[in-house]
């Protein structure tokens, strides 16, 4: 068999460049982050999503030693977001700050422009927590029956805000609606944090919102709190009874968040990013952290995120449903 020596002092070569090629991406993985990361937002600075995710930015830059940067995307109830980081380059330095809206938008909507499970990859569930039902201190009503009964004597005047048209607030507040039998005027915003101001302005008469959200105007009681919508108490708050124990049995709505990245994002920059977020939320700083704005941190893996958001994007298509609302 005669051997071309110019093949063969090749050979070595093809070698070295092939396992370059498959080593080079790894090495790029094994020293993430390099450089900052864009957590995107889908609502306005100030919200209990913003509140959450400059938490866990501020976190994972003092841990990574890389800036974390917080892009308020507000708009179309976290589409802009979303479509934003479903057309960014699958590296790790765009992530979303993925939330219940997500799951309502899929659900409800004729026509997205990216599709939530195919290009959006879970990384982790991030937090959940109840809202807190807040009415303006002019509002003459000092629980949820005086509240209902109010509204009832006053069909469509009193009026509630909302992060958007078929947001999570939304859905959780036309359900009290429902259940309470009364009707109350929605009035959607870009975001929580424009919602607020309108609220303790005196503009709007009552909304639901987070801890975080609300807090400093509870405090300065500027927002007067009736109840909470999770199944229980909260424990920032004991003696603030439940939406269910009030008047309106079976209520029961909370929000939550969690991480996702661009579809094709490499395996082992999603498990470096989970890794290190499961790290963080189970430390006692971090729990204490969460628990002043009212959030309970819940981390998961990749794949039982996956299932909470097809799991969410079923239930609340179904609620939409019976409950006959038209998305906007």
């Amino acid at each position: 068999m005669v051997r071309n020596p110019a093949i063969l002092q090749l050979v070595p070569c093809a070698a070295f460049l092939l396992t370059a090629a498959t080593t080079l991406p790894a090495l790029a993985q094994e020293t993430y982050p390099a450089k900052p990361v864009r957590l995107l937002v889908g609502f306005s600075p100030g919200g209990g999503q913003d509140i959450a995710a400059r938490l866990i930015g501020k976190f994972l830059s003092a841990s990574w030693n890389q800036s974390i940067v917080v892009d308020n995307r507000a708009g179309a109830n976290g589409i802009i977001a979303a479509e934003a980081v479903a057309n960014a380059a699958p590296d790790g330095y765009t992530l979303h700050m993925f939330t219940a809206n997500d799951t309502v938008n899929a659900a409800t909507r004729a026509k997205m422009p990216y599709d939530t499970l195919r290009d959006l990859a879970p990384v982790t569930s991030l937090a959940s927590a109840p809202y807190l039902l807040g009415v303006h201190p002019s509002l003459p009503a000092s629980n949820v029956r005086e509240l209902v009964t109010l509204a009832k004597a006053r069909p469509g005047q009193l009026s509630y805000a909302s992060s958007g048209t078929g947001s999570p607030i939304h859905l959780s507040t036309a359900l009290f609606n429902k259940m309470a039998g009364i009707n109350l005027l929605h009035v959607p915003y870009k975001g929580a944090g424009p919602a607020l101001v309108d609220l303790v302005s005196g503009q709007l008469q009552l909304s639901m919102a987070s801890l975080g959200s609300f807090a400093q105007h509870v405090n300065s009681g500027r927002i007067r709190v009736l109840a909470v919508s999770g199944a229980a108490r909260m424990a920032q708050l004991p003696a603030v009874p439940t939406i269910a124990e009030s008047g309106v049995p079976g209520y029961e709505a909370s929000t939550w968040n969690g991480i996702a990245a661009p579809a094709k994002t490499p395996p082992a920059i999603i498990s470096a990013v989970n890794r290190e977020i499961t790290r963080l939320l189970a430390l006692p700083e971090v729990k204490e952290a969460y628990a002043r704005v009212g959030a309970e941190p819940r981390t998961s893996t990749p794949d039982a995120f996956a299932a909470q958001i097809k799991s969410e994007m079923n239930k609340w298509a179904a609620l939409v449903k019976s409950m006959g609302l038209k998305l906007e």
